[in-house]
This record gives structure tokens, C-alpha cells and sequence, in this order.
């Protein structure tokens, strides 16, 4: 990080570079963390070569190349088509809204995917029983969920916070955009068990299907309705995706996903409510008071969330949990 600002410094501020600049302290900054991490793996590791274990690997890993191309396809779509129909400055709002709402992606569904997916794996070689599971990633929504709600009540003061006044038509395409990516931590769990079976044709499959029903449906929404068509479009696509995902994982996957629907889908359907109502309610004009309405009825929903996403021994155990962090006091 250091060294990525220090170059973008340099080449933009320095030299004004401009976007050149900004690329090639890109290019620097990964190449040098490239080297830094190979190195230190080699010199772990050392260098060794097995036939079996590269047909293997690029038995596994091939059919994702296209996948990985397909999702950037739909990535990019809604940009390149607000573009050329719309205006630079719509796809300027569009994007801040999209890096607001990518946010619970990078802070909470990485890093748990980091841990789970290597977790998950150690304990499908150890055991057979999988029901354990399925707790864990309901709680995992709850926790990206009241992130993602918080995220779209509190759109008009991030984005006021962050941009001028020129962008906040970012704050109507947040809520899309959240719920959007909830969706794919979602479809993260329901594919788990194509990559246990190795199965990955299944999931390049999933993107190359969802790649040539997002493309056609971008364009009609974005022609349609502009900015929020592109939302609605990028929320569209990911139910289709997650939904996709969940027929192919459940007949196709070594490992039953392990989902708790009523459970999850009662999570985010009260967080739909809650933000449905507030925004009814107090709207979007950025306000002392209505600030702290928005984070009432987010603590409600919190409340709500807990008791209604936890079934009675993880209950019983979190009200443990708060006795004990209370004063002796309070908890008589």
C-alpha cells in the first residue's frame, strides 16, 4: 500500500502523468509484490515439477479461465453501456455507487472466504457430517447483511462525505448494488460444493449462461431506465447467478451446500423492510436527526436479526454472552 501511493505520488503529482500514471504505479507496485511473494514461497518450498499434478491442476483450473472472462464481461457491460447512452457523469455516480456498495465484499466476504473455504475443506476430509455448517454461514449473512443495510441507509451521508455534489445520484443505486453483492457471498457458499467435486466446468458454465442473459438484459434496463436500470440490472443478474448456482451445487455437488433458506431469507428480507421503511419514512436528505433515526431502526433490526437468524441454543448462548459482559447490576 505504502508503496503503491508513494508511486501514484510520484507519476501523477510529480510527473503528471495522469491516468498513465496511475496505471503504471499499478503495474510497479504488483510487480514488485509478485516478486517479494514468489521468492519467499521458493524459498520455502523449493522448485519441483510432476506431470500428474499439472494435468491435475490444469484439468481443474482451465475451465475457469473463461468463467473468469465472463464475469468480467458483466462487470463492465453496465459501465460501457451507460456510456455510450447516458453521460460520463452517470457512469462517475454509478461507479462511486458501486464502489460504496463493494465495500462488504472486500471487508467482510473476502476475508471469510479466506477462512471458510480452508476450513470447510479440512472438515469435509475429516467428517461426513456437514449440518454444522450451515449455521456458520447463516450468521456469516447476518453479519453482511446488517453491514449492507447500514451501507444503503447511510448512502446520503457517505456519499456526501466522499464526493461533491455532482455524484449523489450515486446514493439511488447503493441499495441495488448491496443487496447485489449479499447475493454473490451467497452464491460463494452454494458453489463450494462444485469445487470439492471438482466440477468447474459447472461453474464456468454458471457465468457464461449468466454472461449472455445479463448482457441483452443491461442494455434494455439501461436504454429503459439509465442509472438505475444498471443497478437493477446488476441485482437481477446475481439472483439469476445465486439461483443458478443453487440447482447446479444440490445436483451436481460433492457436498450438500448446507443452507439454511428460511433463515437467510428471513435476514434479508427484514433488512429489505427495514430500509424500505426508512427511506419512506425519514428519506434521503442528510440530517442530525435523520442520521440517528437511520441508526435506531438499524439497531432494531439488529435486535431482530439476532433472534430471528440464531436458533434457541445459539440464543441461549448469546444471552450468555451479553449476562456476562454486563455489569452485575444490570443483569439482576
Amino acid at each position: 500500500m505504502v508503496l503503491f501511493l508513494c508511486l501514484n505520488i510520484y507519476f501523477v503529482v510529480v510527473l503528471e502523468r495522469g491516468v498513465s500514471g496511475i496505471l503504471l504505479g499499478t503495474l510497479i507496485s504488483s510487480f514488485v509484490l509478485a516478486a517479494v511473494l514468489i521468492t519467499g514461497v521458493i524459498a520455502l518450498t523449493g522448485v519441483s515439477f510432476s506431470r500428474s499434478a499439472l494435468r491435475e491442476v490444469v484439468g481443474f483450473g482451465l475451465p475457469l479461465l473463461p468463467a473468469v472472462l465472463a464475469d468480467t464481461v458483466m462487470d463492465m457491460t453496465d459501465k460501457a453501456f451507460l456510456t455510450r447512452l447516458a453521460s460520463a457523469s452517470v457512469v462517475g455516480a454509478y461507479s462511486l455507487g458501486g464502489r460504496v456498495a463493494a465495500l462488504l465484499h472486500l471487508f467482510i466476504s473476502v476475508p471469510f472466504a479466506q477462512i471458510w473455504v480452508v476450513r470447510r475443506f479440512e472438515q469435509i476430509r475429516k467428517s461426513s457430517d456437514h449440518a454444522e455448517s450451515a449455521p456458520i454461514f447463516t450468521y456469516f449473512v447476518v453479519v453482511i447483511t446488517t453491514a449492507g443495510l447500514a451501507t444503503a441507509m447511510l448512502a446520503p451521508e457517505i456519499v456526501r462525505v466522499v464526493s461533491s455534489a455532482e455524484y449523489q445520484a450515486a446514493v439511488v443505486v447503493v441499495p441495488f448494488l448491496v443487496l447485489s453483492f449479499i447475493l454473490v457471498a451467497v452464491k460463494m457458499q452454494l458453489q463450494r460444493g462444485l469445487y470439492q467435486a471438482k466440477q468447474t466446468g459447472l461453474i464456468a458454465g454458471n457465468s457464461l449462461i449468466s454472461a449472455v442473459v445479463s448482457v441483452p438484459l443491461t442494455y434494455v434496463l439501461v436504454v429503459w431506465f439509465g442509472l438505475i436500470g444498471a443497478a437493477v440490472a446488476a441485482l437481477l443478474t446475481s439472483a439469476f447467478r445465486a439461483a443458478l448456482m443453487a440447482w447446479f451445487g444440490f445436483r451436481y455437488g460433492r457436498v450438500p451446500p448446507g443452507f439454511e433458506w428460511r433463515r437467510v431469507t428471513g435476514v434479508i428480507a427484514l433488512a429489505a423492510v427495514t430500509y424500505v421503511s426508512i427511506i419512506f419514512t425519514v428519506g434521503t436528505t442528510v440530517s442530525v436527526a435523520r442520521t440517528a433515526a437511520k441508526i435506531g431502526a438499524l439497531a432494531l433490526f439488529v435486535a431482530f436479526a439476532v433472534f430471528a437468524g440464531i436458533g434457541p441454543r445459539e440464543r441461549k448462548t448469546f444471552s450468555g454472552l451479553i449476562r456476562a459482559w454486563l455489569p452485575a447490576g444490570l443483569t439482576r
